[in-house]
């Protein structure tokens, strides 16, 4: 299962992962979970008469901090965090962390009507890089602001920030970087 969520998710299909997640019929990892088991079944129809004792949700738990929270490490012992999350499917937010050797690192992100808000604190220590998805808009129309102040605009950095920095486009992702600290950044059209 691990092997699987990985594939989907290192080819930019985490829609499919989405998909098996938020499923409730069986077979399905929805119908399992919903059933009250905590170990994935030996068999698909979940037979309490079959083996229980195979790992589920460290799988699909890894995914949801990786690619729907978006906290990885993007160097060794996340001295870089990279904050990417992927917005698929019916996910319309998530909010967590991950504890690091120089604290926690956090991020709460919710995304609406074209408008993608994201919170996130990179430790003491640390830096980051912040992958803004212009989910809605596209890069082209994508307007971000980091706190009040509008920094990017027209396809270009328009203002600046204190502690952001502007790093690159890569597919539908506006990238920045981050020292230490608290950040509310909003994109929308």
């Amino acid at each position: 299962f691990r092997f699987v969520l990985k594939a989907l998710s290192d080819n930019n299909r985490s829609d499919v992962i989405a998909q098996i997640a938020s499923q409730t019929t069986s077979p399905s990892f929805g119908y399992l979970a919903n059933s009250g088991r905590t170990t994935l079944s030996e068999s698909m129809s979940g037979d309490p008469a079959n083996s229980q004792f195979h790992m589920m949700y460290g799988h699909i738990e890894e995914w949801f901090y990786y690619a729907a929270l978006g906290i990885a490490p993007n160097t060794p012992g996340y001295a870089e965090i990279r904050f990417r999350p992927e917005v698929v499917g019916t996910i319309t937010g998530a909010t967590g962390y991950v504890q690091t050797k120089n604290g926690r690192a956090s991020s709460s992100w919710t995304y609406a009507n074209k408008i993608f808000d994201q919170d996130i604190i990179v430790p003491s220590g640390g830096t980051g890089l912040v992958y803004l998805p212009s989910v809605g808009s596209g890069v082209d129309s994508a307007v971000v602001y980091a706190g009040a102040t509008n920094i990017w605009k027209n396809r270009a950095v328009a203002g600046s920030a204190a502690g952001v920095t502007y790093d690159s486009t890569v597919n539908n992702y506006i990238v920045w970087r981050v020292t230490a600290g608290t950040y509310h950044f909003r994109l929308g059209p």
